[in-house]
């Protein structure tokens, strides 16, 4: 990682988009017997392993980079996924199975928009849900709401309330031959997402 950081740095790049995985830093359920009406443990007390994406962030940032930080593939226990898929390769699309309860994922965003302030700014919702592996939702035309209310909507309330200042970016968008649902140009042109408070879109690692 710092190799491959220490190699950017003489480039013109100025802003990373590193990823880290939900799975990994929340591998374990909540105690939902703990719940309370309390930004962050809504849905219970969590449990949280930042080392990973703490190194990588404050790595970047000791060389001047801004960190745009997207955090993606939900625990098993969230989405009911198989312990052994591999969101890269395989027939596996449970890694992409959707949480079945939103509040999870706005307990995880806020705490992980507030665990960074100051560190960073941009935060991703998702990547690229227009590929099964990584949002498998439903085969009809609702499947962009379920997108919005189970990822997007939690994570822009718990942003907001976390911290004002931080900003959200999405969809990001595969650029792949075969992608389901009619492509990425019917996420960048659904309605739900023009409306959704101006937030950039963008195709995976390239941000326009």
């Amino acid at each position: 990682v710092v190799q491959t950081l220490d190699n950017l740095v003489p480039t013109v790049a100025i802003t990373i988009r590193i990823y880290d995985f939900w799975n990994q830093i929340e591998p374990n359920p909540p105690d939902s017997a703990l719940a309370h009406n309390t930004w962050g443990s809504r849905s219970g007390t969590h449990t949280y392993f930042w080392d990973h994406p703490d190194k990588i962030v404050d790595e970047a940032r000791k060389r001047g980079l801004e960190v745009y930080l997207n955090v993606i593939w939900p625990p098993g226990w969230a989405n009911g996924g198989s312990k052994t898929c591999n969101p890269y390769v395989g027939d596996d699309l449970s890694c992409g199975n959707v949480i079945t309860n939103p509040l999870w994922y706005e307990d995880f965003f806020y705490n992980l928009v507030a665990h960074f302030q100051g560190r960073v700014v941009y935060f991703g919702v998702w990547n690229e849900p227009n590929d099964r592996h990584c949002f498998n939702g439903p085969s009809d035309d609702t499947y962009l709401k379920v997108f919005m209310d189970m990822y997007a909507l939690p994570a822009r309330r718990a942003m907001l309330t976390a911290n004002p200042s931080a900003k959200l970016v999405g969809p990001e968008l595969s650029m792949g031959t075969g992608v389901p649902r009619g492509g990425r140009n019917r996420w960048l042109t659904a309605r739900l997402w023009r409306r959704s408070w101006g937030w950039a879109c963008c195709r995976t690692g390239r941000p326009r």
